[in-house]
């Protein structure tokens, strides 16, 4: 049962990267480790469901229980799962915090894999907040370094800091072919993630067809998956990359879809964000009777 919800948790953040700074591993989970292993393993599936707010909840109460016993290893990994669920709730000053009290213990006992993790999560913070330049130094200082080398560190993380960087470069609309195109050789041809950048990039040289094509290629996958976190974030995409085209029946058709999907999970503040782009929508088509609508979503 323990080993169970200890794969839970590597799921989320790879629970035993930091094994090495361990001087032994434990020969029996006291109690109180494993009462803290439950509430981590039980904040991943609450984050896969989409429920953030109640991940933050357990994220919190493992990190309580491993700073009781002063588990470095344990709080760590707290801190990282805490920065990663606020994010998603766009709490980015609360991901912060986390963040900084994760630079301490860095720095104390010499945890470089787990700043590979932290400076992953401020690159996407950064790219967020269009700071695209800070973006670019803190992902280009590991990219440079390791050359394409990804024996150096394990594939997962060189594939989440090519991904930021390909999301920088989209964003920026710099050097964005290029990108994708190191991404396609480090990935699989059919990888989701790569069907979007490819329909962001047809987007730029407004192949309408190709756009609806790849992203509906993506959708298709994140179905097979069950992954209605990613169905989310696809949507609103494709809604973003056709309103770049000026495709505003197209956009407003997408993130109408995307308000569904948010409503049916219960997410409330990406439904708020969805209706804000809508609004932007709509107010560009002077369409009250929508307008309208969705002040009243807005104001329930």
């Amino acid at each position: 049962m323990i080993e169970m919800k200890l794969k839970l948790v590597i799921i989320f953040i790879l629970f035993n990267m930091l094994s090495a700074c361990a001087s032994k591993p434990d020969k029996i989970q006291p109690f109180w480790m494993e009462k803290a292993n439950d509430y981590a393993a039980n904040g991943v599936l609450l984050y896969e469901q989409q429920l953030y707010k109640e991940s933050v909840v357990s994220f919190s109460r493992a990190y309580n229980a491993y700073q009781r016993f002063d588990y470095v290893k344990g709080i760590s990994n707290s801190l990282l799962n805490l920065s990663k669920a606020e994010i998603a709730r766009h709490n980015v000053t609360e991901a912060e915090i986390h963040l900084k009290e994760l630079d301490v213990l860095i720095e104390e006992y010499d945890f470089n894999i787990i700043s590979i993790h932290v400076d992953i999560i401020r690159s996407s913070i950064s790219i967020n907040k269009i700071e695209l330049n800070k973006a670019e130094n803190i992902l280009n200082k590991y990219i440079d370094s390791l050359g394409g080398n990804i024996q150096s560190i394990q594939k997962n993380l060189y594939i989440a800091l090519l991904t930021n960087r390909v999301r920088l470069a989209v964003k920026s609309n710099y050097d964005s072919e290029y990108w994708v195109k190191i991404y396609a050789s480090k990935t699989d041809k059919n990888n989701a993630r790569l069907l979007r950048f490819n329909a962001q990039m047809a987007g730029i040289k407004n192949d309408l067809n190709v756009v609806n094509q790849l992203f509906s290629g993506a959708m298709e996958i994140y179905r097979e998956q069950a992954n209605s976190k990613s169905v989310l974030s696809t949507l609103k995409e494709w809604g973003e990359t056709l309103r770049g085209m000026n495709q505003l029946n197209a956009a407003a058709k997408r993130y109408e879809t995307a308000y569904k999907v948010a409503k049916s999970a219960s997410v409330k503040f990406e439904e708020n964000i969805i209706i804000n782009k809508l609004l932007e929508i709509y107010e560009l088509q002077s369409d009250s009777e929508n307008i309208r609508r969705l002040k009243k979503l807005q104001s329930s």
